[in-house]
Parts: structure tokens; sequence; C-alpha cells
């Protein structure tokens, strides 16, 4: 039974897709990849000397985005061997080319063919298989890689499903859901790729020791080279499924993470609500009181000049009074002596009393008191 294997990485940065892109257009020689296969490669979005970084930062643009944003997502789609074997056991060029058009139909309707800025069908390793790049950008352009994939081992586990199904008329199953398989990181996957695959002999090297395969593990004693490669794609697909349960695992603990924190901030908040606007009341009543006693202070200042002015207005009517009644004395004397000073000043008098008349009918002023 033939089954569906996808695998699902985010790509954190610029360069991480600028890496991934040297990895898929094979930029580079990978230890894994055979060299005397890699022209039946094929380039199905795409150019061989692409560089996937600068392509990604110019579709995304300078968006504001968080340090820990994801900026695209890795894809491996690929099945089991015997998906792509023939009775002979030998790999088809048919299915290998159903497969990939298969596999180009089912993602551009899922995601949109313009979010696909790279697509490479790998014919030089063990088993045929497509990298995908797919950039996370909504219809308006920003970035968001939730709002596209979706977060969480339930989308993964749907998309896993829908996948086998755009399969299924090549006889291509889904794998068992809920595995207790542990995910497994792409380096140390590769590793053990590696490992595994130095462990199995080449057909010259079977031919050349035919009767001695003590480097052979102890299970695979015995197998041809065809039968021992078979048996480890079957234990490389135990592994990507372990591979995806730890990815998954930790993806589920990071999200109950990021909700623990999220339901602190909104306590927090809850919490101190109530006291910021207990604070507002506060201030408002604090810029009152302070208006109140600025107030209060102008009014303090306007009496104590209206008091002062009145002091100075009571000091020089006592003035006055004191210099009016020295004057009263004067005279009063003068008329009982019989002070010849007693007639100038009646006269004085009278002309000062013809000139206040002379004032309150002309409005002018020209004569002083008379004085003594």
């Amino acid at each position: 039974m033939a089954l569906a294997v996808l695998r699902l990485q985010a790509l954190h940065t610029i360069r991480d897709i600028r890496s991934q892109g040297r990895h898929d257009l094979r930029q580079y020689q990978p230890a894994n990849a055979d060299p005397s296969k890699s022209s039946l490669n094929q380039i199905l979005v795409g150019q061989h000397d692409d560089d996937m970084g600068q392509i990604a930062a110019e579709k995304i643009g300078n968006q504001r985005l968080r340090k820990d944003a994801r900026r695209a997502a890795s894809f491996i789609f690929s099945a089991t061997r015997e998906a792509f074997e023939g009775e002979d056991g030998n790999l088809e060029q048919d299915k290998i080319n159903e497969f990939s058009t298969r596999v180009m139909t089912f993602m551009s309707n899922k995601y949109g063919a313009d979010r696909i800025i790279s697509a490479v069908l790998h014919n030089d390793e063990t088993t045929p298989h497509i990298h995908m790049t797919v950039l996370p950008l909504r219809e308006d352009g920003s970035l968001s890689y939730k709002a596209i994939f979706g977060g969480g081992r339930s989308n993964l586990r749907q998309l896993h499903t829908e996948y086998a199904a755009a399969l299924s008329p090549m006889g291509i199953e889904r794998g068992q859901g809920y595995s207790p398989a542990k995910h497994e990181s792409v380096k140390d996957y590769y590793k053990r790729v590696n490992a595994a695959q130095a462990a199995i002999p080449s057909q010259e090297e079977e031919e050349d020791h035919e009767d001695d395969k003590e480097f052979l593990p102890d299970k695979w004693l015995g197998y041809s080279g065809r039968e021992a490669r078979k048996a480890l794609d079957e234990a490389l697909e135990l592994e990507r499924e372990k591979a995806e349960k730890i990815r998954d695992a930790a993806l589920t603990a990071l999200a109950q993470e990021q909700e623990s924190k999220r339901r602190a901030v909104a306590e927090a908040v809850a919490k101190y609500k109530p006291m910021a606007a207990e604070n507002e009341i506060l201030k408002s009543q604090l810029q009152a009181q302070t208006q109140a006693i600025a107030e209060a202070e102008k009014q303090a200042r306007e009496a104590k000049l209206a008091a002062e002015k009145e002091a100075a207005l009571r000091q020089e009517a006592e003035a006055r009074h004191a210099q009016l009644e020295t004057e009263r004395i004067e005279i009063a004397n003068a008329v009982l002596t019989g002070d010849p000073r007693l007639v100038d000043w009646s006269k004085a008098l009278l002309a000062h009393q013809e000139a206040r008349q002379t004032h309150d009918q002309t409005g002018h002023d020209d004569e002083s008191e008379p004085s003594m």
C-alpha cells in the first residue's frame, strides 16, 4: 500500500528562504543526492539561478513584521516508493509525471498559483518528491502565515487528508492519523538518511562483494540492493511521520504558551483598568481643586489691593480733616483777636468762591484755594 507523504516547515527569515531555495534548485550538491541524476530533476516553478530570498523580499515588500514572523512555508510532497514503481520494481516516469501534475494542481487550487515562488521535482534521491516554497500573502498583499496556512495540528492533519485525496486516483492513501510518531528536525532527518544510505552498497559494490556484506546492518543481511533500499524507504517514511509529530507537538506547545501569555495580558489589563479610571477621576478632582485655589488666591489679591486703596483713602481723608481742623482754629483765633489777616483771607475766600462759580460754568479752574 502506497502512502502519501507531506511535510510543512515555516521559514522565518529571508536568509532561511534563500537557503531553502539553494537546496531546492540544486545550486549546490547535497550529500544525499546523486549527482549523476541531477539532469532528471524538473523545475516546475522558477529558474535554476533564482535567488529565492530576493524574490520573496520583493513580493513581501517593506511591511512592518514581527521579529518572529513566518515569511514562507516550505513543503515537501512525496509518497512511499512503491507509488512510483512498476511491476519490475523500477521507477516509472509516467507515474512520476502524474504525481507532479496532481501536486501542482492541488496546491494551485488550495493556495493560488501566484503564491508559489518555487517548485522543484527531485529525482536525484531515492524517492521522487517535490519541494515547494509558498508565500502567505493575503489578497491585499499583507503577510499572514496563520490566515493562509492556519495553525495547529488539526489544520496540518486536514491538509494531509486533502493531499492524500488528490493522489487517491494513483492508489496512494493517507497514513495513520494520530500516530504516536514524533517529529524530527530536517537536520537530524538528513543526518539519519545519510547514515542509512551510507550503509547500503551500490550495485557495483554488491557485485564486487557478493560474498562479503559485513558492512550492512544485521537486519539487512541477505537483502539485495533493491530490497535494502525499499526497506530504507519504509524506514524513512516512519521517520518522516515521527518528524511530523515532533513538529506538531512543538507547534502546539508554542500555541499554548502564546495563549497563556495572551490570557495573562488580558487579566492584567482587566485588573488595572479600574485603577486607570479611578486615576482619571482623581486627576479631574485635582484639576478642580487647583482651579479653586487659583481663584481664591486671585480674590485674596484683589481684596488686599482694595484694602490698601481704602487705607490710603482713609489716611488721605484723615490728613484733610486735620488740615481743616487747623484752619478752623486759626480762623476762630483770628476772629477773637481781630487779626487783620482775616480781612485778607475773607477777600481771598470771596475770590475763590467766584472762581469756583466760574469753573462750574466754564469748566476751567485757574484759581488755587486761598490759604491763611
